[in-house]
């Protein structure tokens, strides 16, 4: 297997992740929220974990998909599409970082108090329904993109 095709199972791989691992989170906190406090904290908990992962796969697919562009020979000769997934995805990662990060975060810490602050979760969590929409938005658009060239 040459080192191409080891970086498209790379990129594959850990998009496949970012895709995967946040799905569901809201809805788990969402039923946590009516249970007890330990399962709060639990949920949240998993809300981090799962947060932690997309970052660590987002970077690895950000990285991956640079170094497949370099591999074909550089940003001059990758196709347009390229370059536009490439943006996107740099806009996925920032809506992650400013937004779903510290809104999980938020979750988090106030489930750490004796009594979490319900209206708080709440609006973080659809903070974090509305933009985890617009993330995978944006990944149908790189993932059309990916599969279709547009002539430069």
């Amino acid at each position: 297997m040459d080192l191409r095709v080891a970086v498209i199972v790379v990129h594959i791989a850990s998009a496949a992740v970012i895709l995967g691992a946040p799905l569901g989170i809201t809805g788990l906190i969402r039923k946590a929220l009516e249970l007890d406090l330990p399962a709060l904290r639990l949920a949240a908990d998993e809300g981090v974990r799962r947060a932690r992962t997309t970052g660590i796969a987002s970077m690895v697919t950000l990285w991956s998909g640079v170094g497949l562009i370099f591999l074909m020979g550089g940003f001059k000769i990758a196709p347009l599409n390229y370059h536009i997934a490439l943006g996107l995805m740099f806009a996925a990662v920032l809506l992650s970082a400013l937004v779903l990060r510290p809104a999980m975060i938020a979750i988090w810490r106030t489930t750490r108090t004796e009594t979490p602050d319900r209206g708080l979760i709440e609006r973080s969590l659809k903070r974090m329904g509305m933009f985890q929409g617009i993330v995978h938005l944006l990944w149908v658009c790189l993932l059309i993109l990916m599969f279709h060239r547009i002539a430069h």
